[in-house]
């Protein structure tokens, strides 16, 4: 804890000698910001690492959302890597959101479904990469509507414990599927990086082909109120999945190569299974020295069947975080998040952008 605290305040630091004025670094008005990473997680142990946004704005009005695009590399202490490329870009009548994943990662395997225990898990090595990349067209100032590509693949799975009968697991083969798939995009959100106030629903369904033949349907939900700077934030997320899954492609109560940091104190994949429904609440108090504090809770389960969700367990995960604010011109923050679960490790989280 120590450790990362200090870590922490050595992000401000570097974080600060490169945004105190974002016309130094470029006169074209794009904010680059870099940041050191460091986290640990059970499944990882000590990440470290470094992330790049760049920052800019595409509209010819101010009312256009501000675009950004990432670069995440990092590395653990258990030879994991992944490189994480994230892109949400607005034009006048247009949204892009993209994501670029590659990971080789050996991490532990819980099993599916939400009865899984600790003491089930093996360590697995596999190599994966993934794209979706989306185009949504401007329906209105609030709401756009588009279609989605998608790509993935992962080679065979190489159990480094002692469970072989995991080997049967839908996926542990490797295999990949590509799709298509429609978006429906809602989002009256001051901000997207640091909202406090509004609305945001994001709507997919996809259709896969390939060695693995499904559909995925992924409805997120957020509200956002705010109050002399003191906001509560709620957000609700649906996975709905049919067909021939691979184990990878399973919904999961935490998921941090996407955007889905909703169960902050458990391990990333610690329950997955074909569906899933999450909550999560947080309280955001920033001070006017650009510093502030979030606590927060989720709830949620994953499940085989709709018609079987009555008979899975729920979770909890809770925690509390520090924020800084990275530009006093800006909203983007700097985060520390500490998350538990009962019975499981706790969660440390040092990253760009809130979690939701």
């Amino acid at each position: 804890m120590r450790t990362a605290m200090q870590f922490f305040l050595f992000a401000i630091l570097i974080s600060n000698a490169f945004s105190q004025d974002s016309k130094e670094l470029n006169t074209s008005k794009i904010q680059y910001t870099p940041l050191p990473m460091i986290g640990s997680a059970p499944e990882t142990g000590l990440q470290y690492g470094a992330n790049l946004t760049a920052k800019f704005n595409l509209g010819s009005n101010k009312k256009i959302k501000p675009s950004f695009i990432s670069l995440t590399l990092l590395n653990t202490a258990k030879n994991q890597f992944l490189a994480i490329s994230k892109q949400e870009i607005y034009t006048d009548n247009w949204k892009f959101v993209g994501l670029i994943d590659y990971k080789k990662f050996p991490e532990n395997f819980y099993g599916i479904g939400s009865k899984s225990k600790i003491q089930d898990s093996t360590m697995i090595s596999w190599t994966k990469l993934e794209s979706e990349l989306r185009a949504m067209k401007r329906l209105n100032e609030k709401s756009f509507f588009g279609a989605q590509i998608i790509i993935s693949s992962l080679d065979t799975v190489n159990i480094l414990g002692n469970k072989n009968d995991y080997s049967n697991v839908l996926g542990f083969k490797g295999g990949s599927f590509t799709g298509i798939g429609a978006s429906f995009n809602y989002d009256t959100r001051d901000d997207p990086y640091t909202a406090k106030n509004g609305t945001f629903i994001d709507a997919k369904m996809n259709f896969l082909i390939g060695d693995y033949k499904h559909t995925y349907i992924e409805i997120d939900g957020r509200k956002f109120f705010n109050k002399n700077n003191k906001v509560l934030a709620l957000q609700g997320k649906i996975y709905s999945t049919s067909g021939s899954v691979p184990f990878w492609a399973l919904p999961k109560l935490l998921n941090q190569t996407g955007n889905s940091f909703i169960f902050r104190g458990l391990p990333d994949g610690r329950y997955r299974d074909n569906n899933a429904i999450a909550y999560q609440i947080e309280y955001r108090h920033s001070f006017q020295n650009r510093l502030g504090f979030v606590l927060f809770g989720s709830t949620g389960t994953v499940f085989e069947s709709w018609s079987s969700m009555s008979e899975s367990k729920l979770k909890i995960a809770y925690g509390i975080g520090l924020r800084y604010q990275l530009r006093k011109d800006s909203t983007e923050n700097l985060r520390l998040d500490i998350g538990f679960s009962p019975n499981e490790p706790m969660g440390l989280y040092i990253l760009f952008k809130e979690a939701f």
